[in-house]
């Protein structure tokens, strides 16, 4: 067997324990959505993930596995090739593929241990284990970070820019982080003066330009599908400013606009939290193999991959900080940098067992035994954290959602898993047609409304879209809210997932929510719920989780989330009636309402029962949930203002996100009080804002 042969081999081996442990069905947050647009094919959610679509669509012709595994192989397969990749674009800017100098025919088995072990080791860390047992875009985007250092270490001239070129116009398909990636890689080739004259570096240009239209003709498969009324269309991709907008996150970058770019040290440092706590061996050995390898005994070609490597991993971590710290929380950035580091301690490894092995004999047989051992120590850490298990448990949930449900129901979802899940039952495996199960979000968006009814043939949905479209303001946006729950309610077959059943009773405002949450009754014409009806609504919910015996005990799960409801309630009623919002608000942070909202709310209550102290304190205890929650920094700053605090006051405001109007507001309330310096500071925060907002 040759060394490339082995090579390929030792790939599939490092392969086969994430396909044979992958999620038998649909797997966490949006696996079952990805999964099933693959599947019918649909359209995802933004940003589209075209490549992901095309390469579904040819997994379904394996000759094995379920309909999910065979999706779930896409990510087994390119988070492992990723690995091998960078690894072996490493190796053959090295020297190649010798390795150590050891006898010919020992050379092809040398390969396919290191190249098998070094994959394993590089794919190991937990948050990669997850996305590589399911149905995620992530493995793709490894690759292609992969492939972009490939085109750095191994090609020069024309041909890098080309390749750069052809990368651009893929990440159109891929993700919005391999654009940046693939750019730099482009800028790098561009600059770097390997192009050659002038004429060669425009025709380079010219190539590269033709190579990114190429590329990006990829996403020409979501209006596509589109065309067909798949019954997962989001978003609506059928004009070129609506694809565009898709492709582009439009819809994410203006829903989290104030935590784009807004504390970046926070953000930085919940991500070195969770990177040191679930992959710390992966980013110590790394570290070391990158201090010896930057040694100057080392050689060139060793700096030029640890450098390149390393680059790659500081643009993710600044994508994952100033671009996308939404993500943090989820585990869904920074892991091109748990690769880089993956794959410098795998290096690292077999840099070793080299080393051990160049003695012959013995230390040929220690260095092989070493990596196998170091190995399969690194797979099993992953595998252990997230047990086959707990994948399988995600796939009985998703499995068992729909049973309860009456025929004609329609089930309205809203977290990430249960949405995925039923997407996945009803698209890609075709169960219980008579549900209509709709995202929450479909519902507030009027053209994914109404596709999605027109795909249904569902009148009320269609009623609802028309109205939607139409709505001017809040009382129009209720209207089309009631057209599409009153006919389900009234026939007793419509489900709400907690969470969203207060929150769009609220905004029909003809709604009263009962318990359990099958038990919604529907008044017969909107009307404005006064502290009365908060009050009773409270009540009720309280006799009947008593009638629940023990499961509604203090502390247990029923509780907290009765709590919550309190909360929620308190929340409406915050603005109209400060003082029973609190008291209730107070009564659901003792029974142990959950999250950062809760305590930030009390604490806009006890603000405007003028107790700062009171406040600063509850603010500061929901930050700790959550670093990230602005309107808490927002309320810990006013807090601390009111106590003459200036610096924390000072501090809390500069996390407070990129409102510059907010900040004014603030200087002048410091200033009425007398606080002139810290006044003045804020004024000259508020201008930074004002330097950074985009222009029109």
């Amino acid at each position: 067997m040759s060394a490339r042969g082995a090579a390929w081999l030792g790939g599939a081996l490092a392969t086969l324990p994430w396909l044979l442990t992958s999620a038998p069905g649909a797997g966490f947050y949006d696996a079952g959505e990805l999964a099933a647009a693959a599947t019918e094919p649909g359209v995802p959610h933004p940003t589209g993930f075209a490549l992901l679509l095309l390469l579904g669509q040819l997994a379904q012709a394996l000759p094995f596995g379920t309909l999910a595994g065979k999706i779930h192989a896409i990510g087994a397969a390119a988070g492992v090739a990723a690995a091998a990749l960078w690894w072996w674009a490493g190796q053959r800017d090295s020297g190649g593929a010798a390795g150590p100098p050891m006898e010919t025919e020992h050379r092809p088995a040398w390969t396919l241990m290191t190249t098998a072990a070094a994959a394993l080791i590089a794919v190991s860390p937990p948050p990669l284990a997850l996305h590589l047992r399911q149905a995620e875009v992530y493995p793709l985007l490894l690759l292609h970070a992969a492939a972009g250092l490939w085109l750095l270490l191994g090609r020069r001239g024309p041909v890098r820019l080309i390749g750069a070129g052809l990368l651009l116009g893929l990440a159109c398909g891929v993700h919005a982080e391999a654009i940046v990636l693939a750019a730099a890689i482009g800028t790098y080739g561009l600059l770097s003066g390997d192009a050659g004259g002038r004429g060669q570096r425009l025709r380079a240009c010219l190539g590269a330009a033709a190579a990114v239209v190429a590329g990006a003709l990829c996403v020409v498969a979501l209006p596509l599908v589109a065309s067909r009324r798949p019954l997962l269309d989001w978003g609506g991709v059928d004009s070129a400013t609506a694809l565009f907008n898709h492709v582009s996150a439009a819809s994410i970058r203006a829903a989290f606009a104030d935590q784009i770019g807004a504390a970046p040290l926070t953000a930085a440092r919940q991500l070195t939290l969770m990177m040191a706590a679930e992959a710390w061996p992966w980013l110590v050995a790394g570290a070391l193999t990158a201090v010896a390898a930057l040694h100057a005994s080392a050689g060139q070609a060793r700096r030029r991959l640890v450098a390149a490597t390393l680059a790659l991993a500081l643009i993710d971590i600044g994508w994952a900080v100033f671009i996308n710290p939404m993500g943090v929380r989820d585990g869904q950035v920074g892991l091109i940098a748990l690769l880089a580091f993956g794959v410098l301690a795998g290096d690292g490894v077999v840099q070793v067992a080299r080393a051990a092995a160049r003695r012959g004999g013995m230390g040929r047989a220690l260095a092989v035994a070493g990596l196998g051992a170091v190995a399969a120590a690194a797979l099993y850490g992953s595998l252990a954290v997230l047990p086959t298990a707990a994948l399988e448990g995600a796939a009985r949930h998703a499995d068992a959602m729909l049973d309860p449900l009456p025929p004609a129901a329609l089930a309205i979802v809203a977290h990430d898993h249960t949405a995925s899940a039923c997407l996945w039952l009803q698209a890609a495996e075709g169960a219980r047609p008579d549900v209509r199960c709709l995202p929450g979000v479909f519902a507030r968006d009027a053209r994914m409304l109404r596709r999605m009814g027109l795909r249904l043939q569902d009148a009320p949905m269609l009623a609802s879209a028309t109205l939607l479209a139409a709505a001017k303001d809040s009382r129009g946006r209720a209207a089309a809210l009631g057209a599409l729950l009153r006919p389900a309610a009234a026939a007793g077959v419509l489900r709400w997932e907690p969470g969203l059943v207060f929150e769009d009773a609220q905004v029909a405002g003809a709604l009263r929510p009962g318990w359990p949450f099958g038990a919604v009754a529907l008044l017969p014409q909107p009307l404005t719920a006064t502290v009365a009806d908060a009050e009773a609504a409270v009540e009720a919910m309280t006799r009947a989780c008593r009638g629940w015996g023990e499961r509604c005990a203090e502390g247990s799960p029923l509780q907290r989330h009765l709590a919550s409801l309190q909360a929620l309630w308190a929340t409406w009623l915050l603005p109209r009636a400060p003082a029973p919002a609190a008291a209730l608000l107070e009564r659901a942070v003792m029974a142990g309402a959950g999250g950062a909202q809760p305590l930030h709310n009390l604490a806009l209550a006890r603000l405007g029962q003028g107790r700062a102290a009171e406040a600063l304190g509850l603010a500061e205890r929901a930050l700790a949930l959550e670093p990230g929650y602005l309107p808490a920094h927002r309320s810990a700053s006013r807090a601390a203002l009111q106590l003459g605090q200036a610096d924390l006051a000072l501090q809390h405001a500069s996390a407070s996100g990129t409102d510059a109007n907010w900040l004014r507001g603030l200087s002048d309330a410091a200033r009425s009080g007398g606080q002139m310096a810290l006044a003045a500071e804020l004024e000259a925060l508020a201008g930074e804002r004002d330097a950074r907002r985009p222009g029109p």
